[in-house]
């Protein structure tokens, strides 16, 4: 995980894209507090390895959304995010610090919703294969995936309110951008392929990692 860290900093300094920036930083940050934990460890210090492994998982996904075409297939299908009045200050990449420190109300509703929609899409979760294309699905899969458009247009929505209620700038860009990858994928279910499954990979990724960043701080 030090290792990893520190070959991540390079990549901070070399992109251009703020939320990017800020979800190489995290997931410096986590490898680095749960290495730390290592001499003191109690097993509430996994969620610190959770978060690093949900930051950089959500990283991967976006890349591959990137290298196998769906995002940029879905991205014309929703609206363009609305530029936030202010965004987090540029830190030292070198030493990122943990975009949660303390305790906030906001994590317990976070973690209410992130309950709600794995008990609302349980079914799809578990039976819906992704590797399957719309033009081979069956009347049942169809139908599977058209069931869940309206759960997932609408966690998108309470993802995106709880970053602002947050009043956390990074987590409000980690929220909205978990958002709009939600919406994209809705989108994609029509014509769904393969691909796409990136696209609710990434969110689903992200979503988690503020969770276990929250129940780190034991929120």
């Amino acid at each position: 995980m030090l290792s990893a860290a520190d070959e991540t900093v390079p990549l901070v300094q070399l992109t251009t894209h703020r939320v990017m920036r800020e979800l190489y930083e995290q997931s410096i940050a986590y490898w680095r507090a749960y290495a730390s934990s290592i001499n003191h460890y109690v097993p509430e210090h996994n969620y610190l390895a959770a978060a690093a492994n949900g930051f950089s998982s959500a990283i991967n996904w976006i890349c591959g959304a990137i290298t196998y075409g769906s995002a940029a297939a879905r991205a014309p299908l929703i609206a363009q995010g609305v530029t936030p009045l202010s965004v987090s200050p540029l830190g030292d990449p070198n030493e990122p610090r943990r975009f949660l420190e303390n305790g906030t109300p906001v994590c317990v509703d976070w973690a209410e919703m992130v309950t709600q929609y794995r008990a609302s899409t349980e079914k799809w979760l578990t039976t819906a294969d992704p590797n399957v294309p719309a033009g081979q699905w069956t009347p049942e899969q169809s139908e599977l995936f058209t069931s869940v458009v309206g759960i997932i247009s609408d966690n998108a929505n309470e993802v995106q309110n709880l970053g602002l209620q947050s009043t956390n700038l990074v987590w409000r860009d980690f929220a909205d951008l978990s958002a709009q990858y939600r919406r994209a994928y809705v989108q994609s279910i029509p014509s769904y392929t393969p691909a796409d499954n990136y696209l609710d990979s990434a969110a689903s990724e992200l979503i988690i990692a503020v969770d276990q960043a929250c129940k780190a701080l034991g929120n």
